[in-house]
């Protein structure tokens, strides 16, 4: 890895380069912009020691997204290349710290594409109503459809695959940490709500994942087959759970893995800590293309 300095006002990347690297955040701060240095620049976010950006372009083959922008003086990042990114995740620390940061993203573009969804609702109410359109209204759906043009920027995956293989391969479960629980097809796993301390992988069977589940307006987000993992962003994030899951199948059996027990799992079985990255990568990157998706809707509907 290789530390780099930069002052205030530096490029450290531009949009729709190609990205080999992605970076660590010593000290001082970047910021990030969409359409940087034109009429339509958009300040996305500034980030700070601590965070890190460019992993997707890196991860997914991908050209960059966004442009970053140095903000401070005496800015201070640490370049990390894939040979070097090999190394690190199999280390305890950084698989935490990367855990916690595609959460993040995960749960960002997650409410970005709600509040892209509602600006939907929204044209369509004023388009059928004959209602005049709001200068708030305006201002979105124009950020919205510069956004669509992100759209194009899908990248292949080939990074990930040759990191952690084969997505579709179950990982050895053999040993598990704190054993397995058989699940009650009428009690549910967890409730929306409920204080989240641990997340889950499905041994056995299936599990929906439910959105006000017993009311009137329960509906099955999604459902979440053997091998796989569900309820791992409340854990990483310390946040309430945000949907009901319950056993969709007699013989569903899952295992609870808690925030203390990543050190274990890497020392004992790191390709199954990896496949929870790949996981959560596979989660941002499909959430980022129905946002993308979602701003190409609002370009066609707008115009």
């Amino acid at each position: 890895m290789r530390e780099l300095q930069f002052k205030k006002d530096d490029v450290v990347f531009r949009e729709g380069q190609s990205g080999e690297y992605m970076y660590d955040i010593i000290a001082g701060s970047v910021r990030v912009y969409s359409y940087y240095n034109t009429p339509d620049e958009v300040e996305i976010t500034t980030l700070y020691p601590g965070e890190m950006f460019g992993e997707m372009a890196l991860l997914e083959n991908a050209p960059r997204s966004t442009t970053i922008v140095a903000a401070s003086d005496d800015t201070r990042l640490s370049e990390i290349g894939i040979r070097e990114m090999e190394e690190l995740l199999f280390g305890a620390p950084f698989i935490r710290r990367m855990m916690k940061h595609l959460s993040g993203r995960l749960r960002s573009v997650t409410d970005d594409y709600k509040r892209v969804i509602d600006t939907l609702n929204e044209i369509q109410d004023s388009k059928r109503l004959g209602i005049a359109k709001s200068s708030g209204l305006i201002a979105r759906a124009k950020f919205y459809i510069l956004q669509a043009a992100f759209g194009k920027h899908n990248g292949e995956g080939d990074t990930l695959e040759k990191i952690w293989g084969d997505r579709n391969r179950r990982p050895d479960r053999d040993a598990s940490v704190r054993g397995r629980t058989p699940c009650d097809l009428k009690t549910p796993i967890f409730r929306e709500g409920n204080e989240a301390d641990c997340m889950y992988y499905v041994y056995l069977g299936e599990v929906g994942i439910y959105s006000d589940f017993g009311g009137m307006e329960e509906s099955l987000i999604t459902t979440v087959k053997e091998g796989d993992f569900f309820g791992e962003m409340g854990m990483i994030e310390h946040l309430p759970r945000t949907a009901t899951a319950i056993a969709l199948k007699g013989g569903t059996y899952v295992e609870q893995i808690f925030e203390e027990d990543i050190d274990t799992l890497v020392e004992k079985t790191p390709e199954f800590v990896l496949q929870i990255l790949k996981h959560l990568s596979d989660r941002l990157r499909d959430m980022t293309h129905e946002y993308y998706d979602a701003c190409i809707m609002v370009k066609e509907m707008w115009c």
